[in-house]
Formats: structure tokens, sequence, C-alpha cells
């Protein structure tokens, strides 16, 4: 199975692999939810192996990316994709790699 990955604000100061309670709570505070929404475009089941769930929640964060989340201000927020290892992806960074399918000529 692939690296773990999660989803962040880009104005979220907590990592949501060692700080769980103080990134939920920040996310929660301004209004993002991104918990549910990620839930809400990702589809999970007993069904699927632990490798089609990965790619079930990876394909939900990435769809996220796409179109951001607004805030209790009404100011869009831009998400990045983190993972385990600290790597981190900007929705900029995937739009290029989609263009360019993952930096190589298609």
């Amino acid at each position: 199975m692939d690296k773990e990955v999660r989803i962040t604000s880009m104005d979220n100061p907590y990592d949501p692999f060692t700080q769980w309670d103080q990134w939920l709570l920040y996310d929660n505070l301004k209004g993002y939810h991104t918990c549910e929404r990620l839930a809400s475009v990702t589809v999970i089941s007993e069904q699927l192996s632990d490798q089609e769930t990965f790619e079930s929640v990876e394909r939900g964060i990435e769809e996220l990316m796409k179109f951001g989340c607004i805030n209790k201000l009404g100011d869009l927020i831009e998400y990045k994709k983190v993972y385990k290892n600290n790597e981190i992806k900007d929705s900029e960074e995937l739009k290029q790699n989609e263009e360019y399918g993952n930096g190589q000529a298609v």
C-alpha cells in the first residue's frame, strides 16, 4: 500500500498525523469541516481492499484540493496534501501533475 496521506488547509499550523486533536479543533473552529467534506466525496466500504480504500481517499483529497474551501468570512482557503514523511503537495502542484502526467510528457 502507498504511504499515508492526509489533507489540510494551507493555514492550519497543526500536523494531522502527530497533532490530530489540535488539527481537528482548528479545522472545525474555522468552519472548514474537512473530515466531513472528505467523507462526502469518498466511497468507503468493508468490501474494498486496503489499497482500494487508500485510492478512494486519495481521489477524494484531490477533489477537495481542486475546489478549496470557503471559510466563515467568505474567503477561499486552499488545501494541501500531506504525506506521513512530511512531503507536501499543494493545489498548484496537483494541477501541474494532471497537466503533464506527473512530470512526464503525455
